[in-house]
């Protein structure tokens, strides 16, 4: 089988690439790494899919869920107790600037992981919310479980949480294996739940004190982030899913080969010429 220069994706690295609706008769995929590639409604004919790797065993996307769900448990249970201990704080207090610094990086960490699994983004823009994300968490998880482990000092806790969020932002910049920016996200929606509670609770503050106006506004915020969190979830989720299956959904797949092919966990269904009918 030929093919012409703009049909030849042999032995290229092709994971979540999307080839939704394209006319691809005839390409040749022969040994490519179609992982999370989207080739709904696609025209395959005879198209080469000789030895491909397309989709995860069932084990990985469990030790995936797992890790997903321990840093869940860790940012749980570190922004938890940093909420806590900042409620009810004034300006008059010396931890007035911790419970600043808590509010910016709860709130930046929510919306950084919200736009982070928008779908379609600009690689540009991917980056910048993972960075965003991910640096304004690391400080936190850094602050908190050093600060925990040298008996509350703030001057190591601060110098940890600068050197967390520096070591995750430039992490950003190296590392684009999806599991990575699940894990952002995960603890990013994390955060973005933290700061809902933390403004619902500044909100209760300032209504109680006849604020209205301050208090309606932190209401908002406190609504939206719920809504952003909720978002962050579902978007994570459908990302997972795009990551690590194939979709070959409703695909014109006729006389296409697939010999010596890997095919964990892909699609097929509503496909012409699935190589399972």
């Amino acid at each position: 089988m030929t093919t012409s220069s703009s049909l030849d994706f042999a032995n290229q690295d092709l994971r979540n690439r999307s080839f939704k609706r394209k006319s691809l008769n005839g390409a040749n995929f022969s040994g490519a790494n179609i992982r999370g590639c989207d080739f709904s409604n696609a025209l395959l004919r005879e198209a080469n899919f000789v030895q491909v790797r397309a989709g995860q065993p069932l084990n990985r996307l469990m030790l995936l869920g797992t890790v997903a769900l321990l840093l869940a448990g860790l940012a749980i249970h570190a922004f938890s107790l940093m909420i806590f201990g900042v409620l009810g704080r004034t300006a008059a207090e010396s931890a007035w600037s911790y419970a600043i610094a808590l509010h910016a990086s709860l709130g930046l960490a929510g919306a950084g992981a919200a736009v982070l699994t928008l779908e379609r983004l600009k690689p540009i823009v991917k980056r910048l919310s993972m960075t965003t994300s991910g640096s304004a968490t690391g400080a936190l998880l850094g602050f908190f479980y050093v600060g925990s482990l040298t008996d509350q000092d703030p001057q190591v806790a601060t110098i940890a949480a600068a050197i967390a969020s520096l070591s995750v932002a430039l992490l950003t910049f190296r590392v684009q294996h999806q599991a990575f920016v699940m894990a952002i996200a995960t603890v990013g929606s994390v955060a973005g739940y933290g700061f809902a509670f933390l403004a619902s609770a500044t909100a209760s503050a300032f209504l109680s004190t006849h604020h209205i106006l301050m208090g309606l506004i932190w209401c908002a915020l406190s609504l939206s982030y719920v809504v952003i969190t909720l978002s962050t979830l579902i978007g994570s989720l459908k990302a997972a899913r795009r990551a690590f299956r194939t979709s070959f959904r409703n695909a014109d797949l006729t006389n296409a080969k697939f010999t010596g092919s890997q095919l964990r966990n892909v699609d097929f269904s509503g496909a012409i010429g699935s190589p399972f009918r």
